[in-house]
């Protein structure tokens, strides 16, 4: 509203300036002021047009100007123009000349004046000091159309012409006067009217075309309306020019391509941040579906007791027992295990199996409990002792054989295994799997040698009797050849009495026809009877039998010449020594550490995969280190060598005499054995080939358990840094990571719906608003650019209409228009001369200046 007033009053100020202030010429000699006088009747019918010129030169003489008007006439001085068509000259002794005239050009401006009474349009004479409802409507049209290009597309502007109007309706004969489109004044006896407009600027502009709010209506139609009493109307007075300063704010837009730039950037701006939003939606919801993905990947069955690893307490500790368990391993002494895997070559190991066969060929469980039983006792008697110790003698000096076994060519074997790991060191790399086949390893065969070491004594007491075995079972031999002889003779005689199966049926017969009491006959026909299936019963097992003892004197002697052999000799010494009590304790406390660890290493699988990377960090250096250790696998086979000479040594003490009562003692080797049977049968029926391969391939065993300890060591830090993140603090930190992945799952949601709901609103938000904004942004601009390109055309034309009449081109010109209707009179009234007198008096640009004022 504010702009809207100021608007209206720049323009009659404008008007102001035009009537009422000095004329100079600005940068040109001449200047020319130009107004047009139009009286009309009382609805704006145009009566007559008068032209009156102001000429001002800087200089006196001859004024040359161009003018249309007719009958011309100076009005302050007695000079005459010289006419030339419309050039006229004039010949004035100072600067100024002054002239009227008249002419029938069209106005560019045209006014109709209506009036209604009661709603019903009144001839203005008929509505003279009438009373009631009045309305007067004024309409301004402009008539200077010009066709003008404007953008590509011609168009038909009006020279703009600002227009002012006043009405003066007096308050005793109006009251609650009302208009749409002016302003009502007052000055306590007369309420003033006045409204100001451009008529078809709304035409050229193409306003109705744009939603543009230019602070102005720019109606051409005023109306007013109220009560009358004696209804009497003044005349109403209309000043227009084209000289306008409205127009030209409108020709200042300058930035509207800049405005337009912006939108484009603005919609380029909100694309892209749609696009940021949808990207940040898409990116969201990819880490929901990724986040439960983890979380149903958690809750599976698998996974679920790999978790257990760090939220079961149980297996918590178990791990950290697991860790420690690695941590003594790596520290523990396993020299007497290295000593044992360098006995437990595949030739000792033939050896044993071997020895295993022959006597489980001979029935060994029979054996036991038969004559070489006997033998056995009997063996232990006085007479047999010196015997015995002859041939313990005998075995202790092929104590060379036992020294031959720990050469140094053996030792440089065992170099040279060691340069041949060294040299093959990335095929080893494949050991990684050591711990998942320890882990998968069936270590069952290792009962047995536990069962073995439980009985290591009763096992030493018969390793001690060996000798004595084998001198013994040469006896065995030659008495079981001789039953071998006996077996034939009888097994022969069978034969012959059960081919003579008809002469005991005879034999029958006749005991049926003898004269014997029926119990008696009964009797000898039962015992014949008897022994005729006795005989044939013998004639089928004592073959059977004949056949089985010779093949058990094979086998005899079979054994007796493998417990004779060096080899066999050098075993049983090495076994002694292994069998020794405190080698007996380290090597179960072994097998139980080693059972131990694979349980651990099994209910640990995660762990274990870790420690297998530990492979990946062998060098030849670390084997290096391995091979110094030589020399200390060398220091104990020379310990060995040192327990042999012990075995001598025992030797010469049993030669003693006082040794002799220790021989009485002897006979329990009966009690012993009976001991032993139990675990010989244990033994015996354990001993299948699937455990003997088994135990064939213990070697390569102890050497990956000795690899492993290798690992361990090297491993250290890794152990360490394991242990530490399975402490308290650390799985707790693991735990509530883990239970607050549902409050993290719960968030990222919340956080995709509002993603997806900043998406949703960017997208409608750049569719619906920026879109729509550069869309009709850009069309609205387009036509506003229109506006201003228009605004432009009509400064130029407001530029170009500088006289009505005309003007010659050095003249600096302006024009004005002053319209004026005839007044309507009502009825006759006392002392309205005097008003009418003082409202002469005052004057039209008195009161115009009175207006603006104010």
């Amino acid at each position: 509203m504010r702009r809207k007033a100021m608007s209206k009053k720049v323009i009659a100020l404008t008007l102001l300036a035009t009537m009422v202030v000095p004329q100079v010429a600005y940068g040109k000699e001449l200047t020319k002021d130009e107004a047009v006088y139009v009286t009309m009747d009382s609805n704006g019918k145009i009566d007559k047009k008068i032209v009156s010129d102001w000429i001002h030169s800087e200089t006196s003489g001859t004024i040359i100007d161009k003018s249309n008007l007719k009958d011309i006439k100076n009005v302050k001085g007695e000079e005459k123009p010289n006419i030339d068509g419309d050039t006229l000259t004039w010949n004035v002794k100072d600067n100024d000349v002054y002239y009227q005239g008249n002419t029938d050009k069209e106005l560019p401006l045209s006014i109709d004046v209506k009036y209604y009474l009661d709603d019903k349009e009144t001839a203005p004479q008929d509505i003279s000091g009438k009373n009631g409802k009045f309305k007067i409507t004024i309409e301004f049209t402009n008539n200077d159309a010009h066709k003008v290009n404007v953008g590509g597309v011609e168009r038909t502007l009006y020279t703009p012409i600002a227009t002012a109007a006043v009405v003066n309706l007096p308050d005793k004969n109006f009251k609650n006067i009302k208009t749409d489109g002016g302003s009502v004044l007052s000055d306590g006896n007369n309420n003033i009217i006045t409204f100001a407009t451009i008529p078809g600027i709304r035409q050229s502009l193409g306003l109705d075309e744009v939603d543009l709010n230019l602070g102005v209506d720019f109606k051409d139609k005023i109306e007013i309306t109220g009560e009358a009493n004696n209804f009497k109307l003044g005349s109403i007075m209309i000043t227009a020019t084209p000289k306008i300063g409205e127009v030209k704010e409108l020709s200042n837009i300058q930035k509207l391509d800049d405005l337009k730039k912006a939108l484009g950037d603005l919609k380029d701006s909100s694309t892209k941040l749609a696009d940021g939003g949808k990207k940040l939606s898409d990116s969201v919801n990819l880490a929901d579906s990724k986040l439960q993905d983890i979380l149903k990947k958690l809750d599976s069955k698998d996974n679920k007791s790999k978790l257990d690893l760090i939220k079961n307490s149980d297996k918590v500790n178990l791990s950290r027992k697991l860790i420690d368990d690695a941590l003594v391993m790596e520290k523990m002494d396993t020299s007497l295990l290295e000593q044992t895997s360098s006995l437990m070559t595949n030739q000792n190991i033939a050896i044993s199996n071997k020895l295993y066969k022959d006597i489980n060929d001979i029935n060994y469980e029979n054996l036991m409990n038969g004559a070489l039983i006997q033998k056995l006792q009997n063996v232990t008697s006085n007479q047999n002792i010196q015997k015995n110790l002859d041939a313990l003698n005998s075995l202790l000096e092929d104590k060379a054989l036992i020294d031959g076994s720990i050469t140094d060519e053996k030792l440089n074997t065992i170099y040279g295994l060691l340069d041949l790991f060294i040299n093959n060191l990335d095929g080893l790399k494949q050991v990684m799997n050591l711990t998942e086949n320890i882990s998968n390893a069936d270590l069952s065969s290792l009962d047995k040698v536990d069962l073995i070491l439980k009985n290591a004594d009763a096992i030493n007491a018969k390793l001690d009797s060996v000798a004595v075995y084998s001198k013994d079972l040469a006896d065995l031999n030659n008495k079981l050849n001789a039953m071998i002889s006996n077996v034939n003779k009888a097994s022969n005689a069978a034969v012959e009495l059960d081919k003579n199966k008809i002469a005991a049926d005879q034999v029958v017969s006749v005991i049926n026809a003898s004269n014997l009491q029926e119990a008696q006959k009964q009797g000898l026909i039962g015992y014949v009877q008897g022994s005729k299936a006795f005989i044939g019963e013998m004639a089928k097992s004592l073959p059977q039998t004949e056949a089985f003892m010779k093949e058990a004197s094979t086998k005899l002697n079979s054994v007796n010449a493998d417990l004779n052999s060096e080899q066999s000799k050098a075993i049983i010494a090495t076994l002694k020594t292994m069998l020794a009590q405190e080698n007996i304790k380290k090597i179960q406390g072994m097998l139980g550490e080693l059972k131990y660890s694979q349980k651990l290493l099994q209910d640990n699988k995660v762990c274990l995969s870790t420690m297998n990377k530990v492979m990946n960090g062998i060098n030849k250096e670390d084997l290096m280190k391995v091979k110094k250790l030589s020399t200390k696998i060398t220091l104990d086979i020379k310990k060995n060598q040192d327990n042999i000479d012990l075995l001598m040594t025992a030797s010469q003490a049993l030669k003693d005499p006082t040794s002799a009562t220790l021989f009485n003692k002897i006979k329990v080797i009966k009690e012993d054995i009976d001991s032993l049977e139990p675990i010989v049968k244990a033994i015996n029926s354990n001993m299948t080939q699937e455990n003997i391969n088994k135990i064939m391939n213990s070697p390569q065993m102890i050497k990956q358990l000795l690899s492993m300890k290798q690992d361990l060591i090297k491993s250290d830090e890794i152990l360490n840094i394991t242990n530490d993140a399975l402490r308290e603090q650390n799985i707790k930190k693991a735990n509530d990571m883990l239970n607050n992945m549902p409050t993290l799952l719960s968030g990222i949601k919340e956080l995709k719906n509002g993603a997806n709901m900043l998406s949703d609103g960017l997208g409608k938000f750049n569719t619906e608003g920026i879109d729509k904004l550069d869309s009709e942004g850009t069309e609205k601009l387009d036509k506003i650019k229109r506006v201003a390109d228009s605004a432009n055309e009509l400064v130029k034309i407001s530029n170009d209409y500088s006289a009505f009449s005309g003007a010659t081109d050095n003249m600096e010109s302006k024009v004005k228009f002053i319209y004026k209707t005839q007044e309507i009179k009502g009825k006759e009234v006392k002392n309205e001369e005097k008003i009418q007198v003082k409202e002469e008096k005052k004057g039209f640009i008195a009161w115009i200046k009175s207006i603006f004022s104010k």
